[in-house]
């Protein structure tokens, strides 16, 4: 095997790409950790308003079974009877 020395200009090359290689890699890596804990706190998003339909249907649920064929007016909070 024969070594070729490519000389200081491209030695300086060489090592800045490998700083900027590096650099980027790290910023990948804060990215990636950054897409991961938003996807974790999308998760418990998720679920929580997974549960809040699931107490607005059983709070809906006990008006029907109160006051009959209806629906909750959102401005007011008065059930509208249905004729």
């Amino acid at each position: 095997m024969i070594k070729i020395e490519i000389g200081k200009e491209r030695i300086e090359t060489a090592n800045e790409l490998k700083k900027a290689f590096g650099e980027v890699h790290k910023k990948i890596k804060l990215v990636e950790e950054k897409m991961n804990e938003i996807n974790q706190e999308s998760a418990l998003l998720i679920d929580e308003l997974t549960n809040l339909r699931r107490i607005e249907s059983d709070f809906i649920n006990d008006l029907l079974e109160e006051h009959g064929t209806g629906k909750l007016d959102p401005f007011e909070l008065k059930w509208i009877k249905e004729q």
